[in-house]
């Protein structure tokens, strides 16, 4: 069974550049989300984006059935870095919603501190959801 709709929730900055594309600096979730998107008629990546800088290397989206809802950029490694993420987690809320509304099956990238909030909202809906660790390790 072919889903249509796929919903993906990942903490992954994205930016519009000068051109108005969308891109990101980490190629290979641009690749990934490509390949998965291909296996579904529409695909909405929800994701933070951030302002773009002339000096990013970057990567753009090739598929036109993949679709954007930005989020802001929330978390860090700082105590107000984990602040904004109060600060975002409406907007955040409110995504997952809309996914929950629009998508036949839900993508949660971790570690994303925003995606334990949606884990929990999706998970008391009942909704379909997968979902995969791609935090780096040492060594």
């Amino acid at each position: 069974m072919k889903y249509r709709r796929l919903a993906i929730f990942s903490d992954c900055t994205h930016y519009f550049d000068a051109e108005g594309n969308v891109v990101t600096e980490v190629h290979v979730f641009c690749r990934q989300m490509q390949a998965l998107a291909g296996m579904f008629e529409h695909t909405v990546i929800y994701c933070p984006f951030g302002k773009y800088g002339n000096t990013l290397v970057t990567s753009g989206y090739s598929l036109t059935n993949i679709s954007f809802y930005p989020l802001p950029v929330a978390g860090g490694n700082k105590l107000p870095d984990k602040l904004n993420i109060l600060i975002a987690l409406p907007e955040w809320v409110k995504a997952y919603h809309h996914a929950y509304k629009q998508a036949d099956i839900v993508y949660q990238r971790f570690p994303n501190n925003l995606n334990i909030p949606g884990f929990f909202y999706f998970f008391f809906l009942k909704a379909k959801v997968f979902g995969t660790y791609t935090g780096a390790w040492s060594n």
